[in-house]
């Protein structure tokens, strides 16, 4: 798994199904905002007020909307889950944002088996398994660098 170019990644891409859309978002951290001396700016509860940043290390997310009716639960036609099966196709961009950080949800999931108590070696033989980057799953997982 390459990661994608940090740079290159649009904030956001939308995806227009005939009855909704499909938007995935990146991984971001928050940053503490500084004014121009360095200062933290707090928020008017005096707690830092954040910025957001793409991130390659946190979870991305997927917001769907739309859909034929509306029951509480996202409900869609074939033709809008084929339209998002050939934009994950044929769309290099989206194929690449989906495939990484489907693969950061992975390395989420073997960091909760970390704090479960499973070995250091295990882990990444799962991860091996699961076809994941061990330099990834160190940095995430274990806190090392790359």
């Amino acid at each position: 798994m390459e990661a994608p170019n940090l740079e290159q990644i649009p904030e956001v891409i939308e995806i227009q199904l005939p009855h909704g859309s499909v938007k995935l978002f990146p991984g971001t951290e928050a940053i503490d905002k500084k004014d121009a001396k360095g200062n933290i700016i707090k928020n008017s509860k005096g707690y830092p007020d954040k910025d957001y940043i793409k991130s390659l290390k946190a979870k991305g997310r997927i917001n769907i909307s739309g859909g034929t009716k509306n029951y509480g639960f996202l409900q869609f036609s074939y033709l809008d889950i084929k339209t998002i099966i050939n934009e994950y196709q044929e769309n290099e961009e989206v194929k690449q944002l989906v495939d990484y950080y489907a693969d950061i949800e992975n390395i989420e999931n073997l960091k909760l088996l970390k704090n479960g108590g499973m070995s250091k070696t295990q882990i990444l033989e799962n991860a091996k398994v699961m076809n994941l980057n061990e330099d990834l799953v160190k940095e995430i997982v274990f806190g090392e660098g790359l």
